[in-house]
């Protein structure tokens, strides 16, 4: 629930609301996944607004448990003032959460992409000394990338999907990337009209 900056926890079986947890004002929640392996219900949750990814206890009771910050400081374009992660998309492969950074500018009355796409990836694993640390960024062809997907028919990898440039109109530059999970290498891309 982005507006209201909260996570609706769902019975799905009795079509039920069971609680409501807030994540903050200000925040404004875009993607969820489970968090693997953990000790009860917990979830990974990007705060678009925020720049930042929470880790959220589910169960009764819960919240917020362990907040991850992501880079501000992201390559951007020549003329960029500042741009801002503004995570969307998650995906969980080979021990590592990947967030999709659409890495906007906010100049000129809107967002607008400010440099290239941005995936930024989080240690996950429970035993690792980097727990919940982003250790590397991977730089894409495409501008504001917002989906991310893990598809059965290619084990290892990941798709990336970024919109392209807007500011003026559509510009046609939108961008699907192909990364290999274990390495973090973009592989191939195929660059999509609009």
């Amino acid at each position: 629930n982005s507006l209201s900056h909260t996570i609706q926890v769902i019975d799905l079986a009795g079509k039920r609301t069971v609680r409501t947890i807030s994540v903050g004002l200000g925040r404004n929640p875009m993607a969820l996944v489970p968090a693997p392996g953990s000790d009860g219900p917990r979830a990974y949750v990007s705060e678009f607004v925020a720049g930042e990814v929470d880790c959220v206890n589910l169960g009764p009771g819960g919240g917020v448990e362990t907040t991850i910050g992501l880079p501000q400081d992201l390559p951007r374009d020549a003329g960029a003032v500042r741009t801002r992660p503004f995570p969307g998309s998650l995906a969980l492969a080979d021990g590592a959460l990947f967030v999709a950074c659409a890495n906007l500018r906010g100049d000129a009355g809107g967002l607008r992409a400010g440099g290239p796409g941005i995936i930024a990836v989080i240690d996950i694993a429970p035993e690792s000394p980097a727990l919940h640390t982003v250790t590397d960024l991977i730089v894409l062809r495409g501008r504001d990338t917002g989906g991310l997907a893990l598809p059965e028919e290619m084990p290892g990898m990941l798709l990336a999907a970024s919109a392209g440039d807007y500011a003026g109109g559509f510009s046609g530059n939108g961008m699907l990337e192909v990364i290999e999970c274990a390495t973090h290498a973009v592989i191939a891309f195929v660059p999509l009209a609009g």
